[in-house]
């Protein structure tokens, strides 16, 4: 909510993500590992998602970069 802040008598903040939230970054061959404790993805489309080649279209529109 816009203004929670002031309108509770604070005037400065700063946010500070929680520990372990960047740990991709922070520690990459470790979460590498953790990452390999995991079955393979497979990469799939379903039906309903828009193919990106640059052009978004649908029956109605076309989004182009």
């Amino acid at each position: 909510m816009a203004g929670w802040l002031k309108a509770n008598g604070i005037e400065e903040a700063t946010y500070c993500p929680p520990k372990g939230y960047f740990v991709a970054d922070e520690n990459p061959e470790a979460f590498e590992q953790y990452e390999a404790t995991f079955p393979a993805k497979e990469k799939k489309r379903l039906p309903g998602q828009l193919f990106y080649d640059g052009v978004m279209e649908t029956d109605r529109i076309i989004l182009r970069p």
